[in-house]
């Protein structure tokens, strides 16, 4: 059983590609597409002939936004090159400004140029002519068009390539315009730091003025509030400093006097004993008699060991010593006075000094709102301070940067004449054009069989675009023709038609036919009678159903068929037809819905007929959208197409429409007009 599988041109219901179809389509079609691809080979040599040569030239470019690192500020922006590529990129847009091409322009003289300006024809008809500016700037647009800039990937290269009718032309335009680009580039350069010099020199003389103002403000703000500075620091906050160091020396001397106090009384309530005072509290007094002391003590032992303790020098030197006692004791006591004295001198400086830091502390406490709002006014100075020198450091620098050429762009390969002519080669013109050609008739190919007369207006036709067999044509001539009377030669046609839908029958359950097409047409109607007539003459017995749940009209006429064949002697063929023929219609069939019927109802209907003893049962669907529910329960489908009216395009639609049930399709059979047997 065939499947419609391609459609024209490739058109695939279920989108497979078969070769034997486009060789079938490219046979079909062979003189538009020879005609065509030949015609446009002709345009192609034509075209190769006549085409006036152009002629290439290339001057190449470094072009490093970077440039040469004159300031530190330079040399950090250097090292940031994610957006250098940015720039190159950038510069390639303003070699290709109008700038750069009106300038090349002037300096070569391409507005008096005749191939760099418009046809004059008309304007010469009329006595018209070009002033200087349209001259000027119809030879921008001629220049812009002959030039193309390219650069490489990620290298700070720029080709710049001029495409005229002259090669010499070619090369002095590329030069003049790598030249061209050099010069305004380095302009374009000073005149921005020239406008950041002048923009910074006027920020930094605001800022000036705010200082000033700043300045005054300070000044004027420590008058009113007697906030008075010394080498950067607040009075008040200097003389807290010195207090709290003056506090603290005072305090220490007070307790080193205190325990020199201490120590000199202790020394006193022990009797005066010299010997147990340490060197820091010794007096130059107290010192001389304790060594005199000393020296009586050596000599009084020496006297009693000589001459013993009762001898006159021995007791003269015990008066000398208790003499001495007396004489250490008054300094003792003297020492501890002068120590008394000097310790209340100590403290009271330390009281002193202790109060005088709470005052200045307290005087300090008063201020600290003044204080404050005075820091305050020092940083918002300090801040202008630092902004002004950064911009004056700046504008020196981009200053400084005017008088010297940073930038490393130079021309490193200037453009010569290339005699070689450009533009595609005569092999790819013409490879071009018979792609172009080959293309063009298979367009006009595809079109003729879609939309074109007579594709299926024979059986060759419809079996070359649908790829199903054509299982039948009828038509008057066809019955005309021939051995027998018109009914017998009917008979065969129907009977080609039935054997291979019923080349399969089983004994277990009928086999379910789908005939479709002719929608709303009484052909389709005579067809399916005609079938289920035959098959019934052969000796299978046949259900017809009658698909249309809009209209009776085709139950009534197959009635009247039936009844007319039953009281027909004359035709042989069908004179047993009306005992195995049953005739069913679906829109009788209690609680079917006449519109949109699902499957589940469409097999409940059909059910009864399937079940019965009917070995063929025949479906004669109305439309489409009632022919698709029975597909999906048809063993096969014969499509009926009007051999006057069909078209490829109606025969894609229709392959699209049973897509689903693609496999089910048995053939077709063309209807020429309306048949009488």
């Amino acid at each position: 059983m065939g499947g419609l599988r391609t459609l024209p041109f490739g058109d695939t219901v279920q989108d497979r590609f078969e070769l034997s179809s486009l060789i079938a389509f490219v046979k079909r079609n062979a003189r538009w597409i020879i005609v065509s691809a030949g015609a446009a080979l002709i345009l192609g040599l034509t075209f190769y002939a006549l085409a006036p040569a152009r002629y290439r030239s290339m001057a190449e470019l470094v072009v490093d936004p970077r440039g040469i690192p004159i300031s530190r500020s330079d040399a950090a922006a250097a090292q940031g090159s994610d957006g250098l590529l940015l720039d190159l990129e950038t510069q390639r847009y303003f070699l290709l400004s109008r700038t750069v091409l009106g300038a090349v322009v002037d300096s070569e003289h391409l507005d008096s140029d005749p191939r760099f300006l418009p046809p004059g024809r008309i304007r010469a008809l009329f006595g018209l002519k070009l002033t200087p500016e349209e001259r000027r700037e119809a030879a921008i647009t001629q220049l812009s068009n002959a030039v193309e800039v390219s650069r490489g990937e990620r290298a700070y290269i720029l080709d710049v390539i001029v495409t005229t009718g002259n090669p010499e032309l070619s090369a002095r335009i590329a030069n003049a315009i790598a030249r061209t680009f050099l010069e305004k580039q380095n302009i374009s350069r000073n005149q921005a730091a020239q406008r950041a010099s002048q923009a910074l020199v006027e920020q930094a003389d605001q800022l000036a003025e705010k200082i000033r103002k700043a300045e005054a403000q300070v000044t004027r703000f420590k008058a009113d509030h007697d906030l008075s500075t010394f080498d950067g620091r607040l009075t008040i906050e200097q003389q807290i400093s010195d207090a709290n160091h003056q506090l603290g020396l005072a305090r220490t001397q007070a307790a080193d006097r205190l325990a020199y106090y201490e120590e000199v009384k202790r020394v006193e309530k022990s009797s005066g004993d010299a010997y147990s005072l340490t060197g820091a509290a010794l007096s130059p007094v107290l010192t001389s008699l304790r060594t005199q002391y000393a020296a009586l003590l050596q000599r009084k032992d020496a006297s009693d060991a000589q001459y013993g303790p009762r001898h006159p020098s021995a007791i003269e030197l015990r008066q000398q010593i208790k003499g001495m006692q007396v004489q250490i004791q008054q300094e003792i006591a003297h020492v501890v006075q002068n120590a008394s004295s000097a310790y209340r001198q100590a403290k009271n400086k330390e009281d002193a000094l202790h109060a005088v830091l709470t005052k200045l502390e307290d005087k300090s406490y008063e201020m600290r709102d003044a204080v404050v709002e005075l820091n305050a006014l020092t940083r918002n100075l300090d801040t202008y301070r630092t902004l002004y020198e950064s911009l004056v450091s700046r504008a020196k620098e981009l200053d400084e940067k005017q008088k010297v050429n940073d930038s490393t762009s130079t021309i490193i390969s200037e453009a010569v004449p290339n005699p070689k002519t450009s533009g595609p080669s005569l092999l790819l013109i013409l490879g071009g054009a018979l792609i172009f050609g080959i293309g063009v008739g298979s367009a006009l190919g595809y079109a003729r069989d879609l939309y074109g007369a007579g594709a299926g207006g024979s059986e060759a036709g419809v079996d070359r675009l649908l790829s199903v067999p054509v299982l039948a044509e009828l038509s008057p001539a066809m019955l005309e023709e021939g051995d027998g009377p018109p009914g017998q030669r009917l008979a065969r046609q129907m009977r080609r038609i039935l054997a291979p839908l019923i080349d399969s029958l089983s004994p277990e359950r009928p086999r379910v036919i789908l005939i479709w097409g002719l929608e709303h047409d009484p052909r389709r109607t005579q067809f399916a009678f005609d079938l289920a007539a035959t098959a019934c003459v052969d000796g299978q017995r046949v259900t017809l159903v009658d698909g249309d749940l809009d209209s009776s009209a085709a139950m009534e006429d197959w009635r009247l068929k039936k009844e007319r064949l039953t009281g027909d002697a004359h035709g042989p063929d069908h004179a047993d037809a009306p005992d195995g023929l049953a005739l069913a219609s679906l829109r009788m069939t209690k609680g079917l819905f006449r519109r949109g019927p699902s499957a589940r109802q469409i097999r409940a209907a059909l059910a009864p007929h399937l079940e019965g003893d009917a070995q063929l049962v025949l479906i004669s669907a109305a439309t489409a959208s009632f022919a698709l529910p029975y597909a999906g329960l048809a063993d096969a489908i014969v499509l009926l197409l009007d051999g006057a009216t069909v078209q490829p395009r109606s025969l894609v639609d229709l392959s699209r429409a049973f897509s689903p049930e693609v496999e089910k399709i048995a053939g077709t059979v063309i209807v020429r007009e309306a048949l009488r047997a």
